[in-house]
């Protein structure tokens, strides 16, 4: 998993986003993984996100999120 120029996509996580699989892991491990890096962006492409259970990571000041357009 490699964060390019402050920037991970969720689907490089495994994040399926087929409406189904639940990704819940998937963003948590994604927000881990900015945070280690310094901050920077994660990437939420257009999809169907499942949480079978809260997301239990806090997203701090150097994270944001980026959502593609539907």
């Amino acid at each position: 998993m490699a964060i390019k120029e402050g920037f991970i996509n969720i689907l490089d996580c495994g994040a399926k986003v087929d409406g189904f699989s639940d990704d819940t892991s998937y963003i948590n491990f994604a927000m881990k993984m900015i945070e280690g890096n310094g901050g920077g962006t994660v990437i939420f492409p257009a999809g169907l996100y499942v949480f079978q259970v809260q997301l239990s990571y806090l997203i701090r000041g150097y994270v944001s999120k980026r959502l593609a357009p539907i």
